[in-house]
């Protein structure tokens, strides 16, 4: 009986949490993978070429990928190698990605995750 007393509290408890945002985005040459602060997870089908749009209808937001032209030099050499043996899915693609949420915040990532130094 005790727990139906507090059942009205437990449940305006729920309704104050503020929605997940993004945490972290994950690139491969087919998905997107975007990982929430509650800990769920959606992905995207990436399908044709560069640069990739479109909408992530569980998590609420829309996203888009815009390869890098800048970048590193050892790694625009290193993916030229890649390509060369036509083992280019083996990598992640150098791209920034951007999410927007219902609310019009824009949350950017880069693939591949930069290394702490």
């Amino acid at each position: 009986m005790k727990t139906v007393r507090f059942a009205p509290l437990i449940v305006l408890a729920a309704c104050a949490l503020p929605p997940p945002v993004p945490v972290a985005a994950r690139l491969s040459h087919q998905a997107l993978k975007v990982e929430m602060s509650d800990g769920s997870a959606c992905r995207a089908v990436l399908q044709g070429a560069a640069p990739w749009a479109g909408e992530l209808p569980d998590c609420g937001l829309h996203y888009v990928v815009q390869p890098s032209v800048a970048g590193n030099p050892l790694r625009l050499a290193f993916d030229a190698i890649i390509a060369a043996l036509q083992a280019g899915n083996l990598v992640a693609p150098m791209a920034d990605i951007s999410l927007v949420d219902g609310a019009g915040k824009t949350r950017a990532f880069a693939s591949p995750v930069a290394l702490d130094n």
